[in-house]
Formats: structure tokens, C-alpha cells, sequence
């Protein structure tokens, strides 16, 4: 917030309106007077949303020459009242930024204060809602700029979520289902992780960090490092159990030796992705508190949930007939 690149901006935002462009492209005979008419329409329609500031197009420059030429600033009501007044237009620099030279394609010009996702999303629908409502034959309104490309992005980026996620977790479940030999026991493994993506997903909600490209990877990486966690825990488990011919000790001998090592791991780890929260770059900090959070979930998931689970399905896990004392 207090860099000069976002100071400038909100500068340019308070005092001019805005940076960000949009566009809304008219394709049909812009020389008609009911064309024009529509199109100022909507310019007003625009303006009370107030979101959209500097508005421009043709039909200002239509309305500014028929005012010149002393009959008021008011589109004519014929085409060719219209085309006079386009005689003495056409040709002009201004002319050619917002009609083509054949006059069937025009723009609606403004800007916007910022690319806020919940602003522009309402936005963009609230324009959208008012399009479908033009019945104009021949006449055809469609927004575009960069408002809509944002909005592309953050439905790309929403996408790319969930099915990393996704895919993340059917691999990591078929790996562990694989090392368990049992497709209860892969369920039972992705636990911690499911916590840690519970975690994550709930802190960035109650601290209002938005998902963006960064925030996206978040998910699939940090399941990618933290099942391991799970998968040592239960691989030392079932070596345990094998080797010492289902001693009821072997969860406190886990605990003991590879529990340790997690607890370490996890420190570690956390650590260094807690060293990201000191640079520069915003998304660089949410994506390095963010993984530090799962790891830190995902360890104590696999050092508490996990245990507590097996203890209570581990004739599913360990594929072996259960004592009468507890592990």
C-alpha cells in the first residue's frame, strides 16, 4: 500500500476516474438514428451505475456538431439529418478511434477505478443482464476490455483449483491405497492433508487473501509435500507392527522415532516458507504463509488425527487381527 506504483493509481483513480478501460462494441448501421439513440442509452444506463466514469463515444460528437450547427445538442431523428453531420466528421483522428471507416462497428468508451473482483463480477453481470434486453434488430452490443479478460482469468484460476486438487488428492489416495494395500487404508491416510486443505482454504477466507495465480498453487504444492508425512508415519508403522509380530507398543515406538523426525520436518519447513513473508511482493507473502500453515497442519494432523484413526481402524490398515490391547 504504500508503494509508489499504488499510490499513483489510486491518484489516478480518485481524480481521473480511473486507469482501467472498458469497452462495449456496438456492431450495426451506426449512421441510424435509433442505433444512436440506444447507444446514449446505454451511456446513461452506465453512468447512474457509477462504477464507469469518462464515457465517450460517437454519439458525442454527433450531438456536439448538431449543436454547432444550431439545432441543439440532440441526436437528429433521421438517417439523413445523421449523415449530413457525419459529412463534417468524417475523416477526423476522433472520429476513427471510436467508428470504423465503413461506420457498422462503433465503441463505448469509459475506465474503471480498480480490477475488484466482487465490483467487477456484479458489473460485468449487471451489463451483461442489460444487453440481453436491447431488441434493436440488426444491432448488436457486446462488452469487452479488460474487466471481462480479469474475470476469464479468475474463472480459469477457479478452475485450475479444483482440479489440481482433485487430481492431487486421487493420486496421493492411490499411492497410499498402493502402500496400505487397502482402499479403506488410502482413505483413512489423506486425512491430514483433507485437515490441512480444510485449514488453508478457511484461513484464507477468514483473512481475506483472495485466490489468485499464486494463492492457486497452494493447494496442489502443499499436498505434494505434506503427505509425506503421512506416508512415513504409516510405512514405519507397518514395519514396526511387522517386526516386532504385533507388539501393542508399536504406535508409542512410532510416535518416538518417526514422529520425531516429522516434528523437525515440519519446523524446518515451515520456516522456510515463513522467509517469503519478508519480501516485497504480496502474493509472494499469502503464497509463503499459506504453505507454512499447511504444513504445520498437515505434521499435526499426521501426528494426532492420524494416529487417534488408525488406533480405531487398524484391522483395515494394518490387515492384521487385532489384540485386545490397544496399540
Amino acid at each position: 500500500k504504500k508503494s509508489e506504483i499504488r499510490k499513483i493509481d489510486e491518484l489516478i483513480g480518485e481524480k481521473f476516474g480511473g486507469s482501467v478501460p472498458v469497452y462495449i462494441l456496438v456492431k450495426g448501421d451506426i449512421k441510424d438514428p435509433r442505433v444512436l439513440k440506444e447507444m446514449k442509452r446505454f451511456e446513461e444506463f452506465l453512468k447512474d451505475k457509477g462504477e464507469i466514469k469518462n464515457l465517450y463515444s460517437v454519439v458525442h460528437l454527433i450531438e456536439d456538431m448538431n449543436d454547432v450547427l444550431g439545432e441543439g445538442r440532440m441526436i437528429p431523428d433521421t438517417k439523413e439529418k445523421v449523415s449530413n453531420l457525419w459529412f463534417f466528421l468524417e475523416g477526423q483522428d476522433m472520429v476513427s478511434h471510436f467508428v470504423d471507416t465503413d461506420a457498422k462497428e462503433a465503441l463505448i468508451q469509459g475506465t474503471i477505478k480498480g480490477l475488484y473482483t466482487k465490483t467487477s463480477s456484479k458489473m460485468i453481470k449487471e451489463i451483461e443482464d442489460y444487453i440481453k434486453g436491447i431488441k434493436l434488430e440488426g444491432t448488436e452490443f457486446i462488452l469487452v476490455g479488460t474487466p471481462l479478460v480479469y474475470r476469464s482469468l479468475d474463472i480459469s484460476i477457479l478452475k485450475s483449483q479444483i482440479y489440481s486438487l482433485l487430481i492431487s488428492i486421487i493420486f496421493v489416495f492411490i499411492t497410499l491405497s498402493i502402500l496400505m494395500r487397502s482402499i479403506s487404508g488410502g482413505i483413512i491416510g489423506i486425512i491430514p492433508i483433507v485437515f490441512g486443505i480444510v485449514i488453508i482454504l478457511g484461513s484464507m477466507g477468514f483473512l481475506h487473501i483472495p485466490l489468485d495465480v499464486a494463492t492457486a498453487l497452494v493447494g496442489s504444492v502443499s499436498i505434494g509435500i505434506g503427505i509425506d508425512y503421512s506416508i512415513h508415519f504409516v510405512s514405519r508403522l507397518k514395519k514396526e507392527y511387522e517386526k516386532n509380530d504385533g507388539d501393542v507398543k508399536v504406535l508409542s515406538r512410532t510416535l518416538d522415532t518417526t514422529g520425531k523426525a516429522i516434528i523437525v520436518n515440519v519446523l524446518t519447513v515451515t520456516a522456510g516458507f515463513l522467509v517469503l513473508l519478508f519480501g516485497n511482493l504480496i502474493p509472494i507473502k499469502r503464497f509463503g504463509l499459506l504453505i507454512a500453515l499447511m504444513m504445520l497442519s498437515a505434521g499435526f494432523g499426521s501426528l494426532t488425527i492420524l494416529p487417534s484413526v488408525i488406533l480405531i481402524f487398524k484391522k483395515v490398515i494394518l490387515k492384521v487381527k487385532t489384540k485386545k490391547e490397544d496399540l
